[in-house]
């Protein structure tokens, strides 16, 4: 009974083509790619990230990172977290292909918990850009989500909070054909 429906969940992935998800370390390998990270599929998706390393010798004191997808799109971002522990590290966003011009955000120890920002490039194409005094300074912790506009737009949904620790906002990507192929399947099996 359940093999019809995996078999067809199965096809339908592989027409529907496979979501890439790329991760970007600032504080590690991701700072050494010197080409771009591509965005091809409408349902590829990057996430930017930084965690804290206490403890930890820090070997850089800045990271280039650049985010593409293909000409004539744009990349919609969801930054999530942003919290500097120490004073000087910041970070920079922009919207070109340039580090002169085109500057999306400049996010410093100012801008602690001012989450979420939410946007779309106007071209094809988000560079970051990491900026410490210090090699040492681990410190920090960031996350930011990127896709191209060929698929469904990023969905924000507000979630419950765990604890009685505030607001907190989760990242839901929209329902793919996947999805509600199986739902449908689901439902009228019943």
């Amino acid at each position: 009974m359940w093999l019809p429906i995996l078999v067809m969940c199965a096809g339908l992935t592989y027409v529907a083509g496979i979501a890439r998800n790329i991760t970007i370390d600032l504080s590690g390998p991701g700072c050494d790619n010197i080409l771009d990270y591509q965005l091809k599929g409408k349902d590829d998706l990057a996430t930017v990230y930084s965690v804290r390393q206490r403890n930890a010798a820090g070997s850089r004191d800045h990271c280039d990172v650049t985010v593409s997808t293909v000409k004539g799109s744009r990349i919609q971002y969801l930054i999530e977290v942003i919290q500097f522990d120490e004073c000087g590290q910041e970070i920079y966003i922009y919207d070109d292909r340039t580090f002169d011009s085109a500057l999306l955000h400049r996010l410093r120890c100012t801008d602690n918990n001012n989450v979420p920002l939410f946007g779309k490039s106007k071209d094809d194409v988000i560079r970051i850009r990491v900026r410490k005094p210090m090699p040492e300074q681990n410190l920090f912790e960031f996350r930011m989500r990127l896709k191209n506009d060929l698929g469904p737009d990023f969905e924000y949904q507000k979630a419950q909070p765990l604890h009685n620790t505030g607001e907190r906002i989760c990242f839901t990507p929209a329902a793919d054909l996947f999805t509600i192929t199986l739902f449908l399947t689901l439902l009228f099996l019943k």
